[in-house]
């Protein structure tokens, strides 16, 4: 299981654990709103931040392990060495 969906796991987990709390604690209604997109956008900006953790440094190996290749856009090109 690779970390983006561990993480991504984790925050649906805390977002389904409050929403538990909420129906168990007695709020009213707008501070049950304001809690549930609290921890919502709070779990959104935690997966957003792993991800691109996670594909920075996938793309910063895959650079240095490409070696002779150039790569733009996920395209792998090939030098001017290459070519002739």
């Amino acid at each position: 299981m690779n970390a983006i969906k561990l993480d991504l796991a984790l925050a649906v987990t805390v977002c389904v654990l409050a929403a538990l709390l909420i129906v168990i604690m007695p709020l009213t209604p707008w501070k049950e709103v304001v809690t549930l997109a609290l921890v919502a956008l709070t779990a959104a900006a935690w997966v957003v931040l792993r991800t691109r953790r996670v594909l920075q440094k996938a793309r910063q190996e895959s650079w240095r392990g490409e070696g002779r290749n150039e790569q733009t856009n996920g395209v792998s090109m090939m030098t001017d060495k290459e070519a002739d």
